[in-house]
């Protein structure tokens, strides 16, 4: 992946199978409930600016990166997206002028937009259509906001939604992914993985050991085995 990487933001990123799967699904919604730290939201943020970038015969392309609020949105997903935009893809490749830091937008040379915004008041992402977008933390969000808000919005052709985040018990998060495991639910794909499984290919073995002692030491087994 670093060979042809935009920028030196997009570092080597050696994939379990199930993690590569996400990486090049077509599905409309893909759904990635799994543990944290291990690549689900980083493989979000790549196939966000892997459509952006992607040339397209469609004029004035819009995407968006969420989370439940406008600051964990920020938090999440500013500094990373920022960072992950070559400047030649900028609409007039000055990141003082393309990238807004007040409205949490990046304009690309196409006309394309890639906005960062919190779900906590929806109409940041109504009014007009999205091409692709990510909703993180998805368990924290409202459960209204998927099919009322955001949903609605994405209905030009190609567009595409990844849903990601930990799991959280038995609620709208976890009715989602098993309504599109039951195949109740259209163009949708679901992938997970455990994180002793993955964490090593993505923090490396010794800090994945690591993390996963801490986890260990810090939860009962009911969390333990959730997160």
């Amino acid at each position: 992946m670093t060979a042809t990487a935009p920028t030196s933001r997009w570092t080597t990123a050696n994939l379990d199978p199930r993690q590569a799967a996400f990486w090049g699904s077509a599905a409309m919604i893909n759904a990635v409930p799994a543990c944290r730290r291990s690549w689900k939201t980083e493989g979000a943020k790549r196939r966000l600016i892997r459509a952006a970038l992607t040339p397209s015969p469609l004029p004035n392309r819009r995407f968006f990166a969420c989370g439940p609020t406008q600051q964990q949105a920020r938090d999440i997903f500013w500094a990373d997206l920022k960072a992950m935009v070559p400047a030649w893809a900028l609409r007039t490749g000055n990141p003082d002028k393309d990238i807004r830091e007040s409205d949490l937008e990046i304009h690309l040379r196409d006309g394309g937009l890639i906005r960062v915004a919190g779900l906590d008041r929806p109409a940041r992402v109504e009014g007009d259509f999205w091409d692709g977008g990510v909703i993180d933390e998805f368990a924290d969000c409202k459960p209204s906001v998927l099919q009322e808000h955001v949903l609605p919005m994405m209905v030009r052709p190609g567009a595409y939604l990844d849903i990601v985040g930990s799991p959280a018990g038995r609620n709208h998060w976890y009715l989602l992914v098993e309504q599109i495991k039951s195949g109740d639910l259209p163009n949708a794909a679901h992938f997970t993985w455990k994180g002793s499984e993955v964490l090593h290919l993505y923090l490396g073995r010794e800090r994945a050991a690591e993390v996963l002692a801490q986890a260990r030491a810090t939860m009962d087994e009911d969390t333990y085995l959730q997160e």
